[in-house]
Formats: structure tokens, sequence, C-alpha cells
């Protein structure tokens, strides 16, 4: 009985310490396993972080592009509107101040003459997707000025038209200009017709002049009369 009594001792510590190591081993791989997840975890928090650094960063980068943008085409030296849905949904500083009217009004300001040719090149280039030029008068700040105008569609990737941009340049002053050196011109023409005018009056009566004394001079000798003509 003792020696069973042993050897069942035995074989319950040996379980015993089985049951340890084994336990210690699997306290042992769940430790590694968290160490390993932890890691991971923090690993993939910082490239997490990197990333919504970078995205950040992105968008920053994107808004001051905008703004950049948007101040590009607010401060362009010449007019610019978009036409999209059959209206004028958008100008910029230049076409603004320059005629004094809102994007809204910018085609009822359009000369009636004029209007419909605009509108028509618009809807144009719309559905056809083709750029146009032309030339239109505008109602603004109390006069009409001239301006040319430049449309060129917008599509996206796939094709579709998003808007079209007018370019409009005020040639109000050029036309003004070329006017009056027209009209300059034509005086000078005027001049130039008028003195050649008085030369031509001038040589006549030179002419009967010469031919006034000659013909006194040729009076008091017979003998020589005609004689300076038939010279001539």
């Amino acid at each position: 009985r003792i020696d069973d009594l042993e050897s069942k001792s035995l074989s319950t510590l040996h379980e015993a310490n089985t049951a340890v190591k084994n336990e210690n081993k699997a306290q042992s791989f769940r430790l590694v396993f968290v160490v390993v997840l932890a890691i991971f975890a923090l690993m993939l928090m910082n490239a997490i972080s990197a990333k919504e650094r970078e995205i950040e960063q992105t968008l920053d980068e994107s808004s001051l592009a905008k703004l950049e943008y948007q101040s590009m085409i607010g401060n362009l030296p010449i007019g610019l509107f978009a036409f999209s849905g059959g209206s004028v949904v958008f100008s910029n500083g230049a076409w603004s101040v320059g005629s004094q009217i809102e994007p809204g009004e910018v085609i009822e300001q359009v000369l009636e003459g004029d209007r419909e040719a605009l509108l028509d090149s618009l809807r144009k280039a719309e559905s056809e997707h083709t750029p146009f030029a032309g030339a239109v008068r505008v109602r603004a700040q109390g006069s009409v000025r001239s301006f040319e105008t430049y449309g060129a569609p917008v599509v996206d990737c796939d094709g579709q038209l998003k808007r079209v941009l007018v370019f409009c340049i005020d040639v109000t002053q050029m036309l003004q200009a070329r006017e009056e050196i027209s009209k300059k011109h034509n005086e000078v023409e005027e001049k130039n017709y008028q003195l050649r005018a008085a030369i031509t009056h001038i040589e006549g009566a030179l002419e009967a002049l010469v031919e006034t004394i000659v013909r006194a001079v040729e009076s008091r000798d017979p003998y020589t009369a005609g004689h300076s003509n038939r010279v001539g």
C-alpha cells in the first residue's frame, strides 16, 4: 500500500508539474501573442496617424491651391464669366469692376442686337462643345462699351460639359482710338485733296499768266508773233 501511495503521489506530482509547465507555456504564448499584437497595433496606429497627417497636408495644399486658383481667376486682367444651364453662374472681378454688372445680369445688359447672337454661340458651345469668338456691346456705367468675346467649353474626363467659359476683353478705348485715327486720316486726305486742287489751280493760273505775258510781248513785234508757241 505504501508503494502504491508513493506511486500515486509521484504520478499526481508529475501530472501537476506537467500541468504547470503547460500552463506556463500557454501563458508565455499568450504573452508573446499580446506583445506581438501590441507592436502590430502600435505600428498600425503610427501608419494611420502618418496617413492622416498626409491627408491633412494634402487637404491643406488642395485648399491653398483652390484659394490661389480662385484668386488668380478673380484677378485676371480680362473679364471672365461662366455660363451653365442657360444662365451666367460666375463672373470675375475684372468683369464686375469693369462693367459694374452682377453675374446674373451679364446677358441682360448686352444690347438686344447682339444678345441673340451671343446666346446662339453659347447654346452651340454647350451642345456641340465647340469654341467661339465674337463681339458684343454692353450697357454699363451709363454708357455702351464694346467687348470681344472668346468662349471655350469645359468638359470632364467623361466628355460631359461642365460649363462654358467666356473671356471678355474691353475694346472700347481701342475702337474709339481706331475711329479717331480713321477720322484724322480722312481729314488728312481731305486736306491733301484741297492742297492738290489748290496746286492745280495755281499751276493753271501761272500758265495763263505766262501765256498772257508772251502774247503781250509778241504783239509788239508782228514778225515774231506765234514764235513762242511754235518753239514751245
